[in-house]
């Protein structure tokens, strides 16, 4: 196999982790490898992006035998997508629990105009939050949540 790159790095990404090598020298010389082991949590992957930065490699290969690097691509695609709504999701992640990806489900879900929204309790309401007083000849009924799937119900 003939040598193209003086520097590359290779991914192994797996469910909690991604190692990653990088080799280092001259075409057609003994390169040089740095192995480091990350963590598939964003703080990890940020540190991986500094750490090739750093070391000024341009080129990444990655391997991945599942479907583990979906979460990546699916992130900076959301990112791009709420760009333009940064003072609403700076508002939104100021609230206690909510962070990034969960303002940007708000954001797609009900959107910024809360002027159809008479009242809190009506946006309550129609994210199916507003509890129910179900009782009828001293039973009480549980209908649970009937208007939204339950994915936004955790963001709320």
């Amino acid at each position: 196999m003939n040598d193209l790159l003086e520097r590359c790095c290779g991914l192994d990404v797996h469910k909690d982790t991604i190692v990653a090598c990088v080799l280092d020298g001259p075409v057609n010389k003994t390169a040089t490898s740095e192995i480091r082991e990350f963590s598939t949590l964003i703080p990890d992957m940020q540190a991986l992006k500094d750490w090739l930065v750093l070391l000024d490699c341009h080129y990444v290969a990655m391997e991945s035998t599942g479907i583990y690097w979906q979460p990546i691509e699916v992130e900076s695609i959301i990112a791009a997508e709420v760009e333009e709504f940064s003072s609403e999701m700076t508002l939104l992640c100021s609230i206690p629990g909510i962070a990034g990806t969960a303002a940007a489900s708000i954001i797609a879900e009900i959107g910024v105009d809360m002027s159809r929204f008479k009242t809190a309790e009506h946006i309550c309401s129609w994210a199916g939050l507003s509890p129910g007083n179900n009782e009828s000849a001293g039973k009480k009924t549980n209908f649970g949540d009937q208007r939204q799937p339950i994915y936004q119900k955790y963001p709320l």
